[in-house]
């Protein structure tokens, strides 16, 4: 089973040309709001985890991805 780092990671992975870790920042990465929503919708299509666009925004780094998913999954359980 894959871990959620993994999946964020890969979910991430095809917006940029950089290696992507869960320390990548998206600044280094030279992703936008643009990307972050669309990051957004295709944790909500692959991983069944509402994101809102104002959420999204607000992410700094893959860290920030996969601390919010947590959290969020945490709600729903």
């Amino acid at each position: 089973m894959k871990t959620l780092t993994t999946q964020v990671t890969q979910i991430v992975q095809p917006y940029t040309l950089h290696p992507v870790t869960d320390d990548s920042t998206f600044e280094e990465l030279h992703l936008t709001d643009v990307e972050r929503d669309s990051i957004a919708l295709d944790i909500e299509n692959t991983l069944g985890i509402h994101v809102c666009d104002k959420t999204a925004r607000g992410w700094q780094s893959v860290g920030d991805v996969v601390r919010a998913m947590n959290a969020r999954m945490g709600e729903v359980a």
